[in-house]
């Protein structure tokens, strides 16, 4: 399973989780740090992930 951090979190956060050994990803990363939030949704359950 993996989350996606929106921009209420900071980068650092997914570095962090990953340390402690949670796949994560930020929205700025990804190119949607100005996505609405269903489209952001919708892009990543299209990924085949599921939390949010």
């Amino acid at each position: 399973m993996r989350y996606l951090l929106d921009q209420g979190l900071s980068r650092s956060t997914v570095e962090y989780l990953r340390e402690m050994g949670i796949e994560s990803e930020h929205v700025g990363t990804l190119g949607m740090a100005a996505a609405s939030d269903a489209a952001m949704r919708q892009s990543w359950r299209k990924a085949g992930n599921e939390k949010l």
